[in-house]
């Protein structure tokens, strides 16, 4: 059964991904600004692709309703993290206005989580946002247990026998 959610919540993280990288390359509301602040940071296209990078939009149901489309309910959204129920009870998704990097499996063959870099850090109530956001642990996702990136580095790392970790996405 354990096996069955983190297969779910995997699919249902490769399906958001997909749908992250659609959005940054729209018109959508904040796609032009997350595609002009990763240019500025030296991302090309084919990098971009190769990381699967892509853009949350502020909308608070993008990723629900686009995964309900595909036959996703809202309890293995809640699983994997990729909504949120407040206290008052309202759902919404995890992430919204964020550029989004997907986390792969260390095989680099399964989404299993989400980290999001906010643009703007004002809160618009004189607060502060954080800067970065991980997917809540989940069956399928333990933080201390992922280096980003270490899929497409493999064989990389097996061929030359080092390593050089460095800290963030």
């Amino acid at each position: 059964k354990r096996a069955g959610l983190r297969s779910r919540i995997a699919a249902a993280n490769a399906e958001l991904a997909g749908l992250y990288q659609e959005l940054l390359r729209s018109d959508v509301d904040g796609a032009r600004k997350a595609r002009d602040y990763l240019t500025g940071r030296g991302f090309v296209d084919g990098t971009l692709e190769v990381f699967g990078v892509g853009w949350a939009p502020e909308a608070p149901h993008t990723a629900r309703r686009h995964l309900h489309g595909k036959g996703y309910d809202d309890e293995l959204l809640l699983a994997a993290g990729i909504i949120r129920k407040l206290d008052s009870g309202r759902i919404l998704d995890a992430f919204r206005s964020r550029v989004m990097f997907p986390i792969s499996d260390p095989t680099g063959t399964r989404t299993i989580a989400f980290a999001g870099r906010a643009l703007d850090l004002d809160d618009g109530f004189g607060g502060k946002v954080p800067k970065y956001v991980n997917t809540a642990e989940t069956d399928l996702y333990k933080k201390t247990e992922v280096l980003y990136g270490f899929g497409l580095a493999r064989k990389s790392i097996t061929k030359a026998d080092e390593a050089i970790i460095v800290e963030g996405y």
